[in-house]
């Protein structure tokens, strides 16, 4: 009416646009004052997953329809394989709940002659994937060793050369010092002149070198190249000299049967704590 009252046979009005938004969820939306029959969405705020939020506008306001957001998981709940891999511990027990990037490691299991590097897996997108290359192998026999080549020898002591994986046997009754390769053939003599009974060692660093103890009459430690040629002598008088050993960072240890000291010289080839 021009008064502005309403007059009428009857009937009803009804609003036109919601104002306002759904919820919380639609703060950042726009869908204040949409028409009746619109439906207004929201997605899943960051860090959460799921289809999103959805409110419909109707004559009687807004009327949420869906809400399906959910916290993106960022662990692996679970260890990555049910039972533990062949040869190994198991996977560590606290490998459960360890977040995406992270790993798992299952040691081989050595009490029962299981070795090799065992089995690591890495948590992508809240799984496990247990990486290539791992394993465990049973190492219950030895291999025979017969020094094809070497004619009537006393073996005594041994060491690896990691650059061919050569194997270096000391001989002593024949005051040697013998090549082979791990199939047992001899490659050749490296080192020889010592009186039978008076060399111990060898050990072998990094760069194929070779220290032997003349552990008897001179008392001292000799260096070889890996051809055999003598390049450096230590210690001068040692207490009876029987054990030597080559640290990765190139230091040599040499142990004595008498007096019970161990003696460390640097790769500098200078004894600096000598006893």
């Amino acid at each position: 009416m021009p008064d502005g009252s309403w007059s009428g046979p009857g009937g009803f009005c009804f609003p036109r646009s919601c104002s306002g938004s759904p919820g919380a969820e639609w703060a950042n939306s726009g869908c204040a004052f949409m028409s009746v029959g619109s439906q207004c969405t929201a997605a899943c705020p960051e860090g959460q997953q799921g289809t999103g939020y959805a409110a419909d506008c109707t004559i009687a306001g807004w009327q949420v329809t869906a809400r399906d957001c959910s916290n993106i998981p960022t662990t692996c709940s679970f260890l990555p394989t049910p039972n533990a891999p062949e040869g190994s511990k198991g996977w560590a027990s606290d490998c459960a709940g360890r977040a995406n990037g992270e790993s798992c490691q299952a040691a081989c299991d050595g009490l029962n002659s299981y070795f090799g590097r065992g089995y690591s897996a890495v948590c992508q997108a809240v799984e496990w994937m247990v990486q290539s290359g791992g394993g465990c192998r049973v190492c219950a026999t030895s291999q025979t060793f017969a020094g094809k080549g070497s004619g009537g020898w006393a073996p005594f002591d041994i060491a690896v050369d990691k650059r061919n994986g050569n194997l270096l046997v000391s001989d002593l009754d024949n005051g040697r010092v013998l090549s082979f390769t791990q199939d047992g053939s001899l490659t050749g003599t490296l080192i020889s002149g010592f009186a039978p009974g008076t060399l111990s060692g060898p050990a072998v660093d990094s760069a194929g070198n070779i220290y032997i103890l003349d552990c008897v009459e001179n008392g001292r430690l000799l260096k070889y190249d890996s051809s055999g040629r003598l390049i450096a002598k230590y210690g001068g008088r040692l207490r009876f000299p029987n054990g030597v050993a080559v640290q990765a960072d190139g230091v040599v240890w040499v142990v004595e049967e008498n007096g019970g000291k161990a003696d460390a010289m640097p790769s500098a080839h200078k004894i600096t704590c000598m006893v």
